[in-house]
């Protein structure tokens, strides 16, 4: 299954968090991720790039109750140009890699 698309609204030069919790489709019930570990959120500035200038904090993450919480500080999105993508990996313990979402950094420009 692909990884599910979201789209992250982040406003230039602010602190930015979003808490997403993993749930079944069909019945809207947590889905426990303790099987899996060391969640990576990175941003890159296309799809194809090789190298990401940096990472989301997933400090607060819970994998157990599905919870992902991802965070970039105000120095972080101060370097935001508006062509940014994101994405979410976690890794099992046999080190197989799921990607569980990506999407664009949809960048309100700060006026200041």
């Amino acid at each position: 299954m692909p990884a599910a698309r979201i789209d992250l609204p982040v406003t230039r030069g602010e602190d930015f968090t979003v808490n997403i919790t993993r749930r079944r489709r069909s019945t809207g019930a947590v889905i426990d991720l303790s099987a899996w570990s060391s969640p990576v959120a990175t941003v890159k500035t296309s799809w194809d790039a090789t190298s990401s200038p940096f990472t989301f904090s997933t400090t607060g993450t819970t994998l157990a109750s599905g919870l992902i919480v991802l965070s970039l500080t105000y120095s972080q999105t101060a370097q935001l140009t508006g062509s940014e993508v994101w994405d979410l990996r976690l890794t099992n313990p046999a080190t197989k890699r799921k990607y569980l979402y990506r999407g664009r950094l949809l960048i309100d420009k700060d006026i200041s």
